[in-house]
């Protein structure tokens, strides 16, 4: 197949994440449809990924190319911090779990309909598996996240389609990370990583996408840990030094 004839929805692509895959997707000119609650340079349906009505008018316009290769779930909000953080907890479980789950029920037909099989891509946290002191209902969704990777795979596996997670650590140049881009926090990371280097969403963006391809074509139901080597750091990190950049 032709990279012009591969086709993405990637949701959460106004910023971050989001934005730098469906960048480096369509760079290759492929088309992909973005999908935000924000208008964005690369985002073609402005809604909300908890909204029935729109996920569905959405799908009504995807489905006139006839399948999907690959779905990119990154829409997510982080949320208030502890203790503040009850408030806002609704929406980011909303958002982050029950979100991702209803875009990739949305769109599992056309990933179904891929000709070599189509995947879909959950962005995960690395605060899902370690936990995060100053935004434990983000870590928690995220926990969620992972489960159902685990979870839906073997039912999408029965109709072609792979099932994968990607678990980043901090990642600089998203809009969450804007509260956290001090040098101190960088020197910190780079002193603790088991490797001197920080993420950036071009970097995970180009892992995503290569998880999505036919490389790992036998890959299905894990998730895929990206940090850097920040989780098996023994420093634990002072309260907002990575826990506000997650993805």
């Amino acid at each position: 197949m032709a990279p012009s004839e591969m086709i993405a929805v990637v949701t959460g692509s106004s910023s971050g994440l989001g934005r730098a895959i469906c960048e480096r997707w369509r760079d290759t000119n492929r088309r992909c449809w973005g999908i935000d609650l924000r208008p964005g340079e690369y985002t073609d349906l402005v809604g909300d990924v908890q909204d029935d009505t729109f996920l569905k008018q959405a799908f009504e316009c995807v489905a006139q190319l006839g399948h999907v290769d690959a779905v990119f779930l990154c829409a997510g909000v982080l949320g208030a911090r502890f203790p503040d953080d009850l408030a806002s907890a609704p929406e980011v479980l909303s958002v982050n779990v029950v979100g991702a789950y209803a875009s990739f029920r949305t769109f599992l037909p056309l990933l179904a309909s891929a000709p070599r099989g189509g995947a879909a891509v959950f962005i995960s946290s690395i605060s899902g598996s370690r936990g995060s002191p100053s935004h434990p209902i983000y870590a928690a969704s995220k926990a969620g996240v992972e489960a159902m990777v685990g979870s839906l795979a073997p039912q999408a596996g029965r109709q072609g389609v792979r099932v994968v997670g990607l678990s980043p650590g901090s990642i600089f140049g998203t809009r969450f990370s804007a509260e956290s881009t001090s040098v101190d926090l960088k020197l910190n990371l780079l002193a603790t990583n088991s490797l001197p280097a920080l993420l950036g969403p071009e970097g995970v963006a180009q892992v995503a996408i290569t998880l999505a391809g036919p490389t790992f074509s036998g890959l299905t139901g894990t998730t895929v840990t990206l940090d850097c080597g920040e989780s098996l750091a023994r420093v634990v990190p002072q309260t907002g030094a990575s826990d506000s950049t997650r993805t």
